[in-house]
């Protein structure tokens, strides 16, 4: 391998969400890598093997099989660590990572990268480890926390701005360089996030099979990629040549570039963000009652760490300069929906099939005018709820009417628009008009008119994330399993939502088990109905099953034994599937147990 004469820097990549393209960034940075030095990517995902599996490596040849050759504690040789390293169809130096390890010793990767000799370090290459998604407890978190730099892989359809502020936080306590690197993100949640943003990268499937097949139509991926290692690379050179250098010393060195118009890169270090501007007047009631209340300002990206929001830590990595321009812009964008205090007169229910009410002012009652609401229109209503921070006038023609040409989409986006307002208008008797806020950059709904579960979903994740205590955060799981009783926006049918709906079902699944976990001794009863909405959401978990099995048996219910084991049958009859030998054994303890 090519090797030069600077010192060797450990990356730590890391996703926010699964599928966030951890991966795929990780090889596009050490395909575009500077040097002098060679790049090497590490598996240091405990799962193992993706990437070697993606490509057709051998995932037993490289972490795997460094592990056979050497003992925990010894130095490790560069000549010995160069005969595990295959080459990726792209030229790029992987050391691959096993399916399993050995649980009597740390996962490979940990084991390699934090040795305290930094044997690794004299192979001469620049390690980029990804670390998949890592939780702050997890295997990889050492990694992380013994990088150079940490950079963050953030989808934005995956995860708002303020829960991947706070993970970004959990994971980073130690205050190492960190930057983030956005995938198809506007520049509104760019504004959002508080964190340094280093660049932006596509979010094409197409062009992360070409990089990683080692085709050549990847040029849309490869050149963001370049522009963004090569500012890590001269801002960890100056940190280490001298960290007594004037604050813009860095920068003095970048590369100059072209700023193409689009969300790249955007300049937050020195001081904090841009301020976002006031938010617009929205749509009011016609004569209302009480003089409407302005909402409050806008909290902290953090509440916890509000000297982190907004501002750049001095280990951050700086985002590289931008125009003028770019900046004016992000200073503009709009802020998420501001949650108030009075409820809105309109609520969407997009958990299950998209259901709109309207609260009668007169009597307070709540009518559902779902049927009275074409589908199209309420459809366009899911898809900006699903998007709180807004959508660009091409985004949303993009997201409904793809199939059709670009100027016939924005004719349909326009007939769309006005039929919502008219039908809006007739089912409130005129009292309303729009529940669009009046922005003139994007599509957004009024957090003023309109309330939606999701964002109430999305405020209780942040909420348990935020808890300092057991009652903050049961309280906020109780909220999460309450409103996710349903698939996430089920009449939709695009690839999309997929992420998201995934994301929304493990959150709700996690958000019940630990419910689950705490109610048992208190109350067994309780216990069982969080058990039984668990099956709902996750029908073919038998641990779920198993733990239902329990509670009817600590209970007395024998008979309720039998019936739960007929129905986990028939569940998993459905994919062919039978109980397991452990199921099985674990039913007849719990019935001669309880015939005692």
């Amino acid at each position: 391998m090519r090797t030069g004469s600077q010192a060797p820097l450990l990356i730590a990549v890391a996703g926010l969400s699964p599928r966030a393209g951890t991966t795929t960034t990780t090889v596009a940075l050490a395909h575009t890598w500077p040097g002098p030095e060679a790049a090497l990517i590490v598996e240091a995902d405990p799962l193992g093997e993706q990437l070697a599996e993606i490509v057709g490596a051998d995932p037993y040849l490289g972490l795997a099989s460094l592990a056979r050759m050497t003992h925990p504690g010894e130095p490790i040789t560069p000549d010995i660590l160069a005969r595990q390293v295959q080459r990726l169809p792209g030229g790029e130096a992987l050391l691959a990572a096993p399916p399993h390890h050995d649980p009597t010793r740390a996962v490979p990767a940990v084991e390699l990268l934090t040795d305290p000799h930094g044997s690794w370090r004299a192979f001469g290459a620049t390690v980029f480890a990804d670390c998949g998604v890592p939780e702050p407890d997890s295997p990889a978190h050492p990694v992380i926390a013994a990088a150079d730099a940490c950079l963050f892989v953030v989808r934005a359809e995956h995860i708002d701005p303020e829960p991947a502020a706070q993970r970004i936080l959990d994971l980073t306590r130690r205050r190492r360089p960190r930057g983030i690197v956005l995938i198809g993100a506007s520049r509104a949640y760019a504004a959002a996030i508080g964190f340094p943003v280093l660049g932006t990268l596509p979010a094409s499937r197409a062009t992360a099979q070409a990089l990683l097949k080692g085709r050549r139509a990847r040029r849309h991926l490869v050149s963001p990629a370049r522009l963004i290692i090569s500012d890590v690379e001269v801002q960890l050179r100056a940190k280490s040549r001298d960290r007594l250098a004037p604050p813009h010393a860095a920068r003095q060195n970048r590369p100059s570039r072209r700023d193409d118009g689009g969300l790249r890169i955007y300049s937050i270090d020195g001081g904090p963000m841009p301020a976002s501007r006031p938010r617009p007047p929205e749509p009011v009631l016609v004569e209302p009652a009480e003089p409407s209340t302005p909402p409050p300002a806008s909290e902290p990206v953090l509440v916890e760490a509000a000297e982190d929001a907004g501002h750049t830590g001095e280990d951050d990595l700086a985002a590289a300069e931008s125009s003028l321009k770019l900046e004016t812009e992000i200073a503009n964008s709009t802020p998420l929906p501001i949650p108030t205090e009075v409820e809105p007169a309109l609520r969407l229910r997009v958990f299950g099939p998209t259901r709109i009410f309207w609260r009668e002012p007169e009597t307070g009652e709540s009518v559902e005018i779902t049927s009275q609401v074409q589908p199209r229109i309420r459809e366009l209503l899911t898809v900006l709820a699903l998007h709180p921070e807004g959508l660009s006038r091409e985004q949303l023609i993009e997201l409904l009417w793809s199939q059709r040409p670009r100027e016939r989409g924005g004719s349909a986006l326009a007939n769309t628009v006005s039929r919502l307002r008219a039908a809006i208008t007739t089912v409130t008797g005129g009292q309303i008009t729009s529940v669009l806020a009046e922005d003139r950059a994007q599509f957004r709904l009024s957090g003023v008119l309109l309330g939606v579960d999701y964002w109430d979903f999305t405020s209780a994740v942040a909420a348990r994330r935020r808890a300092s205590s057991d009652t903050e955060q049961a309280d906020a799981a109780r909220t999460i399993a309450a409103l996710a009783t349903s698939e996430l926006a089920s009449d939709l049918t695009d690839t999309w939502v997929e992420a998201l709906r995934e994301s929304a079902r493990r959150t709700s699944l996690n958000a019940l088990s630990w419910l689950a976990t705490r109610n048992t001794e208190n109350d067994p009863r309780a216990t069982l109905g969080i058990l039984e909405t668990t099956i709902e959401n996750d029908p073919y978990n038998e641990q779920v099953w198993q733990d239902i099995l329990r509670l009817h048996a600590r209970l007395g219910e024998k008979a309720e034994l039998t019936r739960t084991y007929t129905l986990l049958t028939h569940t998993l009859a459905d994919i062919g599937q039978t109980p397991s030998l452990e199921t099985r054994q674990l039913l007849e303890r719990l019935r001669h147990a309880t015939n005692r």
